[in-house]
């Protein structure tokens, strides 16, 4: 709070202290201002404002004025305890004296390190001669805020000072009754005057003086008035003068009354007196609330610290800087650190190096003014003790002025918690027995290569279907016990001889599966096969025993004619039935040869032009979330056939046969007129209040190698009344790569239109700068394989950061796909990432149930824990 009508630049002082100030100096005729130690001018009362008129003392004029520099530092830092003299003061008007006191205040802390100015003009009488160096009577009350103690332990002083001041016989003061009775306190030279002074001046005569409303002067006879009416008792003698004066709260609230009197003396109390009075009242009842409002805050403060110090969490108070302010037991246990040694502290050094950069986030926003609790799940480094996963719960305390106290960290121990969401979630994807990833993790992941190698001709895997021989016998003869131990020892020893990229899965049983991850060499396949039937033909111990036994390999490459990861198991399953069939620790690779694969491949592709011709084509959409505030900004339209015989079949399972057949420009049109109605619907929810969401169409190579395309493309949006605007095609890099003018050419005219292009699986094959430079694009589309492996692979999680890094210089927005655990997610926010999908937010889904999400404004977790 300020008070200061007349200071440039006026200072901020607190509510209290400006009470203290206006109780003391705001109805004194000497002009006072108050400055704080540094000169700055932070009060002044209306006689200061009188005195000086327009022209105001500078705030300033301490520093300026000559030799008054020195004179201020002297009293302002208590070598010189009060000076009293003439003053030059520089007005509007000219140059003019006047006489001045200054005096610091000290010995309590709402005052200490002000000094207070008192001016009166040259021409005033009685002005005090220079040097003088008398504490004038309106600057005794002050003293009474030097003790450090409550308003009744000091009323022996301030009976002192107004009875030495009044020249009375004897002082009471009466306090409204905070219980049944009120308090009456007094002060007199003898035992015999305090009685008298007790009973004359009692509850009747307080209330007949609150009642008046201001001070009440007695002589002789309006005391004797008084006790005619019952005011004051009549069977006790009558003082010979009396002055009281209410005691009112700045809030108006009646507190008591303060009185004096005297007796054996004619000398009745002026008006110097009844000012004199009337300030010690104010003083008295300031003093008394701002003793109140310290005894109701050490009284909070002793609360909270009770709280603090024997809460079940762990409490960090941190300054506005981010160091350790105070600390309670709970949180040094958690740490492992002693209290003490964590004072001083910043917070990073309790993190792991990549929390921090979220904590500084979260901590920047505090500073910046954000009122809402924060929250983040961190692990937390403590000395000769293993990290523990704790939830963070962070806020801040402002004090009275608004500006930032300190910071609030709940800290609580949930790594039991955080231990059973992992097991939860690797129970759901892995085989109990092995920990390796289960058939629905399997098919996921082959899945997505099925959908890169077919955007991406350069990519190739292939897939391994393993089954144990002599697996039963053992089972049989030594039990469940001793074959589960089997299981485990012979997925170590697959997995010894496969690379990180690759994937080893227990699909069930004895039965296992294995995808090569980018191998287009058919002797990559052989070699490993090689090393995982020499790594299983060596015998395995098995209590004390040595068991052999084999194993039988099929082997399906993607360059062979599959429809789709279905077909693709099926065939490797058969051939590894073949490979069975020839004896122990035998191989077989499908042919692209087989007759009968031919035979499906003809017959597939008579059905995918019955499919797009009777309505069995849908679109499955899978949400592109928002990473920062976990809600859908787009969705990606897969495709997905309704086979009569085989049921629903993703697109790996009839690529290859649209591709073979020539139908990719029909198809990729037919699903975006899907895509287009399924847009049209979306648009309908936006127009009540739904996110507006854009939509990703996978575009095959082919479809826009073609010069016809863009415009045929751009018909269908047309016929169906969709805005171009509010779609993104993917394009896969082997259409950009030596591209013909035409394809650019048609890739402008689709830009030119409103439709943005992403590119697809980068990082997986061959893109150059040249390349994003040279094409429209808008998105790069981070390849899964990277993301999935970036929580282990440090050069996949550099490869994903610099991915990010490339878009923004090329003025690109990135998304990532792949996102599988929440810690996917949680890494690509902190990499600057904006969107990403994956199965963690959600599976591809029919647009019923995505307008349903997409209505209820669906959020999705962005961050572990």
């Amino acid at each position: 709070m300020t008070q200061n009508n007349n200071a440039t630049g006026p200072q901020q002082i607190s509510a209290d202290t400006f009470s203290i100030l206006a109780a003391v100096y705001g109805h004194s005729p000497a002009g006072t201002g108050v400055f704080s130690h540094d000169g700055t001018l932070v009060y002044a009362n209306g006689a200061w404002s009188g005195l000086l008129g327009s022209g105001a003392l500078p705030a300033d004029f301490f520093r300026l004025a000559p030799g008054c520099g020195a004179l201020f530092a002297s009293v302002a830092d208590g070598s010189r305890q009060r000076w009293s003299g003439s003053l030059p003061v520089q007005l509007a008007s000219g140059r003019q004296l006047f006489r001045a006191r200054l005096f610091a205040l000290s010995g309590h802390a709402l005052l200490h390190g002000l000094v207070v100015a008192e001016l009166s003009g040259m021409q005033q009488e009685n002005a005090p001669a220079a040097g003088c160096d008398v504490c004038p009577s309106w600057q005794l009350p002050v003293q009474l805020y030097a003790a450090p103690h409550a308003l009744h332990d000091r009323l022996e002083a301030v009976f002192s000072v107004l009875m030495h001041r009044l020249d009375c016989s004897c002082a009471t003061l009466w306090l409204a009754p905070q219980g049944d009775e009120p308090a009456v306190l007094l002060h007199a030279p003898d035992g015999a005057g305090a009685r008298y002074s007790s009973r004359l001046f009692g509850a009747s005569f307080a209330r007949h003086v609150l009642a008046q409303g201001d001070i009440v002067v007695l002589d002789k006879a309006g005391a004797m008035r008084l006790a005619e009416s019952g005011i004051l008792p009549a069977d006790v003698p009558l003082p010979d003068a009396a002055i009281a004066a209410p005691l009112c709260s700045p809030d108006g609230r009646t507190m008591g009354v303060l009185t004096a009197c005297r007796r054996n003396s004619a000398v009745r109390f002026g008006m110097n007196e009844a000012r004199f009075l009337r300030n010690a009242a104010n003083i008295m009842a300031t003093v008394e609330r701002i003793h109140q409002s310290e005894t109701a805050l050490r009284e909070s403060e002793t609360r909270f610290r009770a709280v603090f110090d024997h809460a079940g969490l762990g409490i960090v108070l941190l300054t506005p800087q981010g160091t350790v302010k105070s600390v309670n037991k709970g949180a040094a246990d958690l740490a492992s650190i002693p209290a003490a040694e964590m004072l001083g502290l910043h917070y990073s050094d309790f993190l792991c190096a990549d929390d921090v950069t979220v904590a500084d986030r979260f901590f920047h926003a505090l500073q910046g003014g954000a009122d809402e609790v924060l929250t983040m799940t961190s692990a937390i480094r403590r000395r000769h003790a293993p990290p523990i996963w704790c939830k963070l719960t962070v806020s801040r305390v402002l004090d009275e002025g608004g500006s930032l106290r300190f910071i609030i960290v709940q800290i609580e121990d949930v790594t039991d918690h955080k231990r059973e969401d992992e097991r939860l979630t690797h129970m759901a994807y892995h085989d109990v027995l092995t920990g390796l990833p289960n058939r629905a993790l399997f098919l996921d992941r082959l899945q997505s290569a099925f959908n890169r190698a077919q955007r991406n001709a350069s990519y190739s895997f292939a897939v391994l279907y393993m089954d144990m021989d002599g697996f039963k016998d053992v089972n049989d003869s030594m039990g469940h016990d001793a074959g589960d131990a089997l299981l485990g020892m012979f997925a170590e020893r697959v997995g010894n001889c496969l690379r990180n990229v690759d994937t080893l899965a227990r699909l069930g049983g004895d039965e296992f599966a294995v995808l090569l991850d980018d191998v287009p060499e058919i002797l990559q396949v052989t070699h490993v096969i090689e090393r995982i039937t020499e790594a299983v033909s060596s015998p395995f111990m098995l209590r004390g025993r040595e068991i052999r036994c084999g194993v039988s390999i099929g082997a399906v490459l993607r360059g062979q004619e599959c429809s789709g990861c279905g077909d693709l198991l099926r065939q490797a399953d058969s051939a590894m039935y073949k490979a069975k069939r020839r004896g122990s620790n035998r191989y077989v690779i499908a042919g692209s040869s087989d007759a009968a694969a031919a035979r499906v491949m003809r017959k597939g592709e008579q059905e995918l032009v019955t499919a797009l011709d009777s309505g069995q084509l849908e679109l499955f959409f899978q949400p592109v979330v928002s990473l920062q505030t976990g809600r859908m900004d787009a969705v990606e339209a897969l495709v997905r056939w309704h086979h009569p015989e085989r049921g629903l079949l993703a697109p790996g399972d009839f690529l290859p046969l649209a591709e073979h057949a020539g139908l990719q420009a029909a198809l990729d049109a037919h699903v975006l007129r899907l895509a287009a109605r399924a847009q049209l619907a979306m648009q309908e929810q936006e127009a009540r209040g739904a996110a507006v969401l854009s939509v990703h169409v996978n575009m095959l190579s082919e479809t826009l190698r073609r010069p016809e395309m863009p415009g045929v493309l751009l018909g269908v949006l047309q016929e169906e009344g969709a805005a171009a605007d509010r779609f993104i095609f993917e394009l896969v890099e082997n259409l950009l790569v030596n591209a013909a003018p035409a394809v650019a050419e048609g890739l402008w005219r689709l830009r030119d239109a409103g439709i943005r292009l992403a590119l697809d699986g980068f990082g997986s094959g061959y893109s150059s700068l040249a390349m994003l430079r040279r094409y429209p694009l808008s998105l790069l589309k981070v390849d899964g394989s990277f993301v999935r492996a970036s929580d282990a692979d440090m050069a996949a999680r550099g490869i994903v950061r610099s991915a990010r890094t490339l878009a923004g210089g090329f003025s690109m927005k990135a998304v990532a796909e792949g996102v599988e655990l929440p810690e996917h997610a949680e890494l690509l926010r902190e990499l600057g990432y904006s969107s990403a999908q994956g199965m963690y937010f959600a599976a591809p889904m029919r647009l019923s149930r995505l307008l349903r999400m997409h209505a209820a404004g669906a959020v999705f977790p962005v961050m572990a824990g």
